[in-house]
């Protein structure tokens, strides 16, 4: 009987043995995958620079097209920035800068004076009374109202709706730092 009890524990441990060589491999092998994806997952996130990085990047990237003689005519590189800056925008909601972000509208802006396309200048007004929409309580929501107000006026004479948004300044943003120009 101790024979047989003997025989029958170096069959378990055989069979258990066969088992855990044939189930090792795969183990082995799901482990790695899910190391794998957790690194390319991370990675992704990590890629991009912080939120104020972007944003310096881009504002560089603005001054340098200015100083670009034959890049700064052409519609793509002001298109490519106004994107940045949304995307900017949009990627960080937590960040304290973020009406800055919308520094899109002044590449609108470059790009209407250049193209002088109505379609990029009405643009330009939408996303400047966004930030005034959107962050009323940021020190640029006055700014943006005046920029759209001048914008409605010169370059889609829209006069009325300049009016309006040079009102809603006043009446707003009673000690803005634009308040004067709007007056004038």
């Amino acid at each position: 009987m101790a024979r047989k009890n003997k025989n029958l524990r170096r069959t378990e441990k055989t069979s258990r043995k066969a088992v855990l060589t044939r189930l090792l491999p795969p183990l082995v092998f799901l482990l790695a995958l899910c190391l794998l994806v957790v690194c390319f997952y991370d990675s992704g996130y990590t890629s991009l620079p912080p939120t104020a990085q972007r944003y310096d990047t881009a504002k560089a990237d603005i001054q340098a097209l200015l100083q670009d003689s034959r890049r700064v005519n052409q519609r793509e590189p002001w298109e490519k920035l106004a994107a940045e800056f949304q995307d900017i925008y949009k990627a960080d909601p937590a960040w304290p800068n973020r009406p800055a972000a919308l520094f899109a509208a002044e590449c609108l802006e470059d790009l209407a004076r250049r193209s002088f396309a109505r379609s990029d200048a009405q643009k330009a007004v939408t996303v400047y009374t966004a930030v005034a929409d959107r962050h009323a309580a940021s020190r640029l929501a006055d700014d943006a109202l005046f920029r759209a107000a001048r914008l409605s006026a010169a370059w889609l004479k829209d006069d009325a709706g300049a009016l309006t948004l040079l009102a809603r300044l006043k009446s707003q943003y009673p000690r803005g730092d634009m308040l004067p120009q709007a007056l004038a």
